[in-house]
């Protein structure tokens, strides 16, 4: 059985979308504090598994993907 994967915007959920929304509005990265405050541990997971945010370590915060920046066109 064959398993069709679907497109990134399809399958961002909407919490997923939010989130993506409001790091490319704060300039395409926040803190990962900000984003689990606001969004969920869930949400951000979901994200970072996507591919749609990347966390970078050192700052502790999570920038935007060109895969996440194409799930919100």
């Amino acid at each position: 059985c064959a398993v069709e994967v679907p497109a990134p915007a399809a399958e961002a959920a909407e919490d997923v979308r939010e989130l993506l929304r409001v790091i490319f509005e704060a300039g395409g990265f926040v803190t990962l504090k900000y984003a689990i405050e606001n969004f969920g541990q869930e949400a951000v997971a979901k994200a970072q598994r996507l591919g749609y945010v990347k966390l970078d370590p050192l700052t502790m915060s999570l920038r935007l993907t060109e895969l996440g920046m194409a799930a919100l066109a």
